[in-house]
């Protein structure tokens, strides 16, 4: 009965050469996948870097109630209150107000051709 052993066995010129060879690939190809590797854990730190952003957002809006949106605004004058007001356009909630300002406030109407306060049947001179 025979049997096998691991032993101790001296390299022939011929697989000295081959081993090099193999050896030369194995470290070429560990050279392409550190890279890939390299390349990959970036991709996948920037992945993870978007996530905890949008979770850092979300988890801020559901604890504040709130998030900011970009909103449609128009200016709309108030010659009342001497005021340019910042209205939103979704609610036409007042989010500002500035006083009016040089030329805003001298900016008079159209009324048909007649000047502010003037009435039926009435001319300036």
């Amino acid at each position: 009965m025979s049997v096998f052993k691991l032993l101790e066995c001296p390299l022939n010129p011929e697989e000295v050469l081959a081993n090099s060879h193999k050896l030369a690939e194995a470290s070429l190809d560990k050279i392409r996948v550190e890279a890939e590797k390299k390349e990959a854990n970036a991709e996948f730190g920037s992945q993870l870097k978007d996530l905890s952003k949008e979770i850092e957002r979300l988890s801020k809006a559901m604890q504040d109630g709130f998030e900011e949106r970009e909103v449609e605004c128009d200016y709309r004058k108030n010659p009342e209150a001497g005021v340019m007001e910042t209205i939103r356009l979704d609610t036409m909630a007042v989010i500002d107000s500035r006083p009016l300002e040089g030329n805003e406030l001298n900016e008079t109407m159209d009324f048909d051709g007649k000047q502010p306060g003037e009435t039926e049947g009435e001319e300036n001179e």
